[in-house]
């Protein structure tokens, strides 16, 4: 967020902002930062009823699964190279993808910085799934 408080302090300094204004954007900048946590761990959740029943999700998931995201980066590193030429994924239209291709480290800042996310949320008459970052 450095970029935005440079932004906002040169149009000030260029007169398109008062210094009011600037103070104020500057102010609302450090309360969307005091908000917004790094996302340490990718939950997964999953309720299930039998018999047609509506899920009722503040009750024990049936499957719970709670994963450090810093843990994504040792797993990687235990994955042997010989094991790491063979992850190709076919995008079609002769184009692939490789595990090497990938800068995964800059994946994981880019998961951690932002805060809690839901990113898959599915409701069905009798399951619900829940994939969120927090």
């Amino acid at each position: 967020m450095n970029d935005e408080r440079l932004r906002i302090l040169k149009m000030v300094a260029d007169g398109k902002l008062s210094p009011k204004e600037g103070a104020e954007l500057l102010n609302g900048i450090e309360n969307l930062e005091e908000k917004i946590k790094p996302s340490r761990w990718l939950k997964i959740k999953v309720w299930e009823n039998e018999g047609g029943k509506e899920v009722d999700s503040s009750k024990k998931p049936k499957v719970n699964v709670n994963i450090p995201i810093g843990l994504a980066k040792t797993v990687l590193k235990m994955i042997p190279e010989k094991a790491k030429e063979k992850m190709n994924f076919n995008l079609g239209d002769d184009a692939s993808l490789s595990l090497e291709d990938l800068n995964l480290q800059e994946l994981i800042d880019a998961i951690k910085s932002y805060g809690p996310l839901t990113l898959v949320e599915v409701n069905e008459e009798d399951t619900k799934v829940l994939i969120t970052l927090e």
